[in-house]
């Protein structure tokens, strides 16, 4: 197996790493780097609790954060952290409050035809909008361009075709930026998983973020997103992206 390192940044998740902890380590990582970020509840001590009980991964480094950023997005700065830290170039990006699917590690070999693999995961509990969104990552005009914000990278490539300078200015969506810029040398994939994400977010003004996103970091097609909008209800999703869409062009036209 490819030796890799799972970075995965932690902000209060007390609650989740007893679930998500355990299926990072199924995955028989050779490195976990995982970063406190400003913790004030006790998911450093349940990270060391679970530790004592599991036989994780011995070359595990806990990365106690308590600095403020420059960079406009805090993720991404974290991100960045544990990715210059890391002892291997195949790095996994996760979140607390994800159970990782098993068979994630299957995919790492692709890793050198595809440096950036974006990895799909299902929303607990279960709607009838993660329903359609997942029956629709099986089309083709969807998947191109599906990101999950979970996904393998080869730290080499990320290097080589990143702008950092420009990454710590973006307020959000950094993983739409690192495939973009990924996108326009090698071939990236987007795999669709049984991972499960405890934390679901699907508020009408998250919506709102994300038709946002879709505009200002992917440019994504209007007919794609007025269907996929109104096939899953998300409608606030529709409104956000026409708002930054042609919020922008005005301000390009002035």
């Amino acid at each position: 197996m490819e030796a890799f390192t799972v970075v995965m940044p932690v902000h209060n998740e007390e609650k989740f790493l007893p679930l998500s902890l355990p299926s990072i380590y199924n995955l028989n990582p050779s490195e976990v780097i995982l970063i406190f970020d400003r913790c004030t509840d006790r998911s450093l001590e349940v990270t060391k609790e679970c530790s004592s009980r599991h036989r994780f991964c011995e070359n595990t480094k806990f990365v106690e954060v308590t600095e403020n950023s420059d960079w406009k997005f805090r993720f991404s700065f974290l991100r960045c952290l544990g990715i210059d830290m890391a002892s291997n170039d195949i790095v996994l990006i996760t979140g607390a409050d994800l159970i990782m699917d098993s068979r994630i590690a299957d995919q790492l070999p692709r890793i050198k035809q595809f440096p950036f693999i974006s990895l799909s995961y299902i929303d607990s509990p279960v709607n009838f909008t993660n329903i359609i969104q997942r029956l629709f990552s099986h089309l083709p005009l969807f998947k191109r361009d599906k990101l999950a914000g979970i996904y393998i990278v080869n730290r080499k490539v990320m290097y080589e075709c990143e702008d950092r300078e420009k990454l710590k200015q973006l307020d959000a969506a950094q993983d739409t930026f690192l495939h973009r810029s990924i996108q326009k040398r090698y071939l990236t994939d987007y795999v669709i998983t049984d991972s499960i994400h405890l934390r679901p977010k699907n508020s009408a003004k998250r919506h709102y973020l994300q038709g946002r996103l879709y505009w200002k970091s992917g440019h994504r097609g209007l007919l794609k997103t007025v269907l996929g909008a109104i096939v899953t209800c998300r409608f606030s999703l529709l409104k956000g992206y026409i708002h930054e869409r042609f919020r922008t062009r005005n301000e390009m036209d002035i």
